[in-house]
């Protein structure tokens, strides 16, 4: 077991959050529905932060794709618990963001991993029902529990050659206003009204199917995605005669590829390039139906297709100059492009593509006397986009051209605590300093049955 005195420790805990400044932030992607990053996530803090250059058994047990650097899913030997939690300062406050995480690895002849990861934002304390003042009528606001819904579940399992599994994310956003969404009931039928206004409520269901193929002397990483999402923008307003309904349908196939090539081997084994293409197509319905202040509107169905597509190119290094030092790099180069074609029914069309460039620089700090560890990270990155966007309806059809520059760095920092047998805990916490408990994630790492000594 490590050791370090307290007043050690905690100095350097302090004079870290002093100094520190910037900004806490992931350097993954948000999660809406296109672009999504299945194959770059990391579970882990040192993963997450880090941008994927120090992983650990958290992230290998639940990435089908063995071909990246650090554990492999089919190399883990212990079964393993893990758990993750957010913000456990705000638990017993509906108006926060909680993220809830808890899984599991089973090593064997087939081993399989599963997962549940659950991110629920409430609302504020809000009236569902009130008398008005007449006592013969009562107002009933139609407003939903959550603002957002955000829960993943997956299963993966290995057979020789072969990693696959499937991947499951449901996604609802509701930011209904009460006073917009209520109805009046009343004992008299003239005095009864509804009022609705979906405010563009979002439902979401993704789908991906992971293949990691392990051939001799080649390794592709395989990912066929679908995403069905509607969103609703319909009006109720019985006072005013309006009753429209306006729903956008989302059909989103995707597929993603990737190999890594060992590069620079004679100074690092873990060295390699990678690379990843990947092609989004979508076809949007929305179809539009009722009446606007008495006045009917004929029903209208336009069909839209959208195309997006993106490559990553990057390099990572590694470079230890003593045992409790470790050193990575990572340049990336990533472009992107999408194309919304004007078609004949559609009003709208647009063009965009893009890159940006970043290099991730990572430390992670172990010394061999001290009981915690420290990953420090910062990400300087810029990018530079331009869109074509067309208006119809109109003869000649109207085009605009615009373009944007702009830079970025994001820095994080986590404490990590490894224990024998194999455990270890890790905290991430905001740079507004260490003890700003509003802001942090915890993880824990526990190996059922370790073959190392305890």
């Amino acid at each position: 077991m490590r050791h370090l005195s307290a007043f050690t420790f905690f100095f350097f805990c302090f004079a870290f959050s002093l100094f520190s400044t910037g900004e806490q932030d992931s350097v993954l992607p948000s999660g809406e529905l296109n672009y999504q990053e299945f194959d770059n996530r990391s579970f882990s803090i040192a993963g997450r932060l880090s941008d994927g250059l120090f992983t650990n058994e958290m992230d290998g047990a639940f990435s089908a794709d063995e071909s990246s650097s650090g554990v492999g899913f089919a190399d883990i030997e212990d079964p393993y618990i893990f758990g993750c939690v957010d913000n456990p300062e705000n638990l017993a406050n509906s108006g926060f963001s909680n993220t809830f995480f808890l899984g599991a690895y089973i090593p064997g002849s087939v081993p399989f991993s599963f997962y549940g990861q659950m991110q629920h934002i409430g609302v504020q304390s809000q009236l569902r029902e009130e008398m008005l003042p007449s006592g013969n009528s009562t107002k009933l606001y139609d407003i939903s529990y959550f603002r957002k819904i955000d829960d993943d579940f997956q299963f993966l399992f290995n057979k020789g050659r072969v990693t696959t599994g499937l991947f499951y994310n449901l996604l609802l956003e509701d930011s209904r206003q009460p006073d917009e969404n209520y109805q009046i009931r009343s004992v008299d039928p003239s005095e009864r009204y509804v009022v609705k206004d979906m405010n563009q409520k979002l439902s979401s269901h993704k789908f991906i199917l992971p293949l990691f193929l392990d051939f001799p002397g080649m390794q592709h990483y395989f990912e066929l995605g679908f995403t069905y999402a509607s969103v609703d923008s319909s009006l109720r307003n019985d006072l005013e005669k309006t009753d429209f309904s306006d729903i956008s349908r989302y059909y989103i196939p995707e597929l993603k590829y990737r190999f890594h090539l060992p590069t620079f081997s004679r100074l690092n084994e873990r060295n390699q390039l990678s690379l990843t293409c990947s092609v989004q197509p979508a076809i949007v319905n929305t179809e539009q139906e009722g009446s606007i202040s008495g006045d009917n509107q004929r029903k209208t169905s336009e069909n839209q297709l959208n195309f997006n597509g993106s490559f990553r190119v990057n390099q990572s290094f590694y470079f230890s100059p003593d045992s409790i030092v470790s050193i990575a790099f990572k340049p990336e180069l990533h472009g992107f492009f999408g194309a919304r074609p004007l078609l004949p029914e559609s009003s709208v069309g647009q063009w965009e593509w893009g890159a940006r460039f970043s290099c991730a620089s990572v430390v992670e700090v172990l010394p061999a006397d001290w009981i915690a560890g420290f990953i420090l990270g910062v990400v300087p990155s810029f990018g530079y986009s331009w869109e074509i966007s067309m208006e119809g309806g109109s003869d000649p059809v109207r085009t605009y051209y615009t373009s944007d520059l702009d830079t970025e760095v994001t820095h994080s920092y986590s404490i990590f605590f490894p224990f024998r047998g194999g455990h270890r805990l890790d905290v991430s916490v905001g740079f507004d300093g260490l003890w700003d408990f509003s802001d942090m994630t915890m993880q824990l790492i526990v190996p059922l049955r370790s073959k190392r000594d305890l």
